[in-house]
């Protein structure tokens, strides 16, 4: 199994769907840590040894598995977003953290933002505009708040690509508080690797 990189999707194999955020080491063993968050639910974060991260099931233990690792990536083609803005503005494999990976120097939110932009015929709406260019994430959450009034599913669709997050499907209301309860989790970890430099 290949190690993982930021921005790649990966199944557990009781289900779960996880976005890798980045690779650390840890600084008492020196043990390589694999950080990822969850892509449903409130959107934690965890932390697991590259080892354990890679391992193969054991199949006296789980004899049901239908994985032969503990965690497996998702094809492209599974993990693009269904019926976005993504989707009518980009191929149907490339999600704006591919587009990313192709100009490294080029932000997923600036990507998600040439995407929407180049594709999409409607004018992009400014506080729109706002949230793909903001820099810090608490920004990202006051703008979100300000759009509330006339939010779309496609605007929600937008916003998680450009986090590198996805927002599964329910009532609009439902994915509002899902996308900033993700936002919420990502500043807060943000906070936290900051203290730590």
């Amino acid at each position: 199994m290949k190690e993982p990189k930021a921005w790649e999707q990966y199944r557990h194999f009781k289900g779960g769907k996880y976005q890798i955020i980045c690779l650390a080491q840890k600084e008492d063993t020196g043990e390589t840590l694999v950080i990822y968050q969850a892509l449903y639910g409130d959107c934690r974060i965890f932390a697991r040894t590259l080892d354990n991260f890679t391992e193969k099931l054991d199949r006296n233990q789980y004899p049901k598995a239908q994985q032969t690792y503990r965690f497996e990536r998702i094809g492209e083609e599974a993990a693009a977003p269904p019926q976005s803005v993504a989707d009518a503005a980009a191929p149907p494999t490339q999600s704006a953290a591919d587009a990313a990976a192709a100009a490294p120097t080029q932000s997923v939110a600036s990507a998600a933002k040439t995407v929407v932009s180049e594709n999409v015929e409607s004018d992009l709406d400014p506080l729109m505009e706002q949230f793909l260019d903001a820099e810090l994430v608490r920004d990202r959450i006051e703008i979100l708040q300000q759009l509330r009034p006339h939010l779309t599913d496609q605007m929600i669709d937008t916003m998680a690509m450009a986090a590198g997050v996805e927002i599964g499907e329910g009532s609009l209301d439902e994915r509002y508080d899902d996308l900033q309860q993700c936002l919420r989790t990502i500043d807060r970890y943000e906070m936290e690797r900051e203290r730590l430099r």
